[in-house]
């Protein structure tokens, strides 16, 4: 799991604050986290993880609106990560073509998606991540791809050190909110590096294949 460690850039966040809205309720929905996604491109390494937020998280995100939360968290690559060996300079140089998506999320009931994702970004500017390694860049930006319907994303570029090249890298953090769901996605890959636009689409993407009614 060596490998998959080193994939993303990574971050967390915790909900907080209140304010405004506006977007349509479609319902409850949950998050999933299926075999593969985007077309088959990308296939799940391992088990995802799913989890009720412990007592703790649970009255952080309560603070928000944020109430019945489950945790989902997953990784997909174009390459099986999983039957790698960092130690074998092969595996590494396969790994080095693997294009990534990291996914973390909950879902329960969203009080208020606009102020959700911004306490999200505020308090990721305001505690930093949960790599000391990896710096935020700018400021998180509105962004709205296609296939983004019914939700609020901004994205946030951050840098640290690819683990397997050590050289460093940059990717964007794209996080939603909707009235159900608070999911981020982030795309990662050694030999490329996505722009805002690709990210923000993958992001859309993603939603739009892991959120499913309930």
């Amino acid at each position: 799991m060596a490998v998959v460690a080193a994939i993303a850039v990574g971050a967390y966040f915790v909900l907080a604050g209140g304010g405004g809205g506006g977007l349509k309720d479609d319902g409850p929905h949950k998050l999933s986290a299926p075999a593969s996604i985007l077309s088959a491109k990308y296939k799940r390494v391992g088990d995802s993880s799913e989890q009720k937020a412990s007592s703790s998280d649970a009255e952080d995100l309560a603070k928000s609106g944020v109430t019945d939360a489950t945790s989902v968290t997953a990784i997909y690559s174009t390459i099986d990560l999983e039957s790698l060996d960092t130690s074998n300079p092969a595996d590494v140089a396969k790994a080095q073509t693997a294009e990534n998506v990291t996914l973390f999320g909950v879902y329960g009931t969203v009080k208020d998606p606009q102020a959700a994702l911004d306490a999200t970004f505020a308090n990721m500017k305001k505690d930093g991540t949960s790599d000391d390694s990896v710096q935020l860049v700018g400021d998180a930006r509105t962004v709205s791809p296609d296939g983004l319907d019914g939700a609020v994303m901004k994205c946030q570029q951050a840098k640290g050190k690819n683990q397997l090249t050590g050289k460093a890298q940059t990717a964007y953090l794209c996080i939603w909110a909707d009235y159900s769901t608070v999911g981020m996605v982030e795309p990662t890959a050694a030999v490329k590096t996505y722009g805002l636009d690709e990210s923000a689409k993958i992001a859309a993407d993603v939603r739009g294949e892991v959120r499913v009614a309930r």
